[in-house]
């Protein structure tokens, strides 16, 4: 099958489609003045798959209805046709490094994809706002819990002493009184109003 062949039918097999504004406009036949501007648009444009690609991203904004853009032209119209703007060929729009989906964008469109995104942004943001305060407090707990000291009782301080004998056992009564003095100083005036002296059993 010849190229200008291949092109025609691409374009022909959309000839079923219709978007807001009417049907597709097919042919009935590739005569030879149609072979001739393929031919010319493939020597333009880049060949058989450039114009290939750029009738499929016309046909996909031509029918999508979130796109502005809804003529109907034929083969040879979409290969010719000069935006009145500039003179630059229409064709030029769709060619796969011009392509630009957004451009076709209703306002309508536009605007209700602006809003998701922003709802979207506003989602991760409180997502990543919940993330760092959970962390935030899971890194404050393991803080504490590494740095607060664990609390001894006296018995264990005393045991742990006894084992390295760091005291002998004349002096636990004075090591006691140490300790009460030191970590229980309300009781320890109470034990010195008594005049008596504090002794833990070991």
């Amino acid at each position: 099958m010849v190229i200008e062949q291949l092109i025609y039918d691409l374009w022909n097999s959309y000839r079923s489609t219709r978007n807001r504004a009417g049907k597709w406009k097919g042919h009935d036949d590739l005569n030879g003045f149609r072979k001739a501007r393929i031919r010319l648009a493939m020597r333009n444009y880049g060949g058989k798959d450039t114009i290939m690609a750029a009738i499929r991203n016309y046909h996909e904004i031509w029918l999508g209805n979130e796109y502005r853009l809804d003529y109907s032209w034929t083969m040879v119209q979409f290969f010719e046709r000069k935006c009145k703007w500039d003179g630059i060929p229409q064709i030029c729009a769709f060619l796969p490094d011009n392509f630009n989906r957004d451009y076709w964008l209703t306002k309508q469109e536009v605007r209700r994809r602006a809003s998701e995104q922003r709802k979207k942004d506003a989602l991760q943001a409180r997502q990543i706002a919940d993330t760092l305060k959970a962390n935030s407090i899971k890194a404050n707990m393991k803080s504490v819990n590494d740095y607060v000291p664990k609390r001894k009782t006296y018995q264990q301080i005393l045991a742990e002493c006894t084992e390295v004998k760091l005291i002998e056992e004349w002096d636990k009564n004075a090591f006691n009184r140490m300790l009460i003095t030191k970590h229980r100083p309300d009781f320890a005036e109470k034990m010195r109003k008594k005049q008596a002296p504090a002794v833990l059993e070991g």
